[in-house]
């Protein structure tokens, strides 16, 4: 992976972090959406379980999935 691509990675994830709601908000968004967790989880390539971690603020998403993540949370926001 080239210098740039890293560093493009790596500022999505430092903006994803930043802008990730708080885990009570992430569950108002996906209830709001009418999704279940196993339906974001399906999405992103995880076990329900780990999306109700996230949602209860017991881990947090890390890595592609911290920024595939926050982008699934905005376009639900906008349904």
């Amino acid at each position: 992976m080239d210098t740039k691509a890293m560093e493009t990675g790596a500022i999505a994830k430092a903006r994803a972090l930043r802008d990730l709601p708080a885990p009570q908000l992430r569950r108002a968004i996906r209830v709001n959406a009418g999704l279940s967790e196993e339906d974001v989880g399906g999405e992103l390539g995880v076990h329900r379980a780990t999306v109700c971690r996230w949602e209860l603020g017991q881990r947090s998403p890390r890595g592609h999935l911290l920024v595939a993540y926050l982008d699934l949370l905005r376009k639900l926001q906008s349904l």
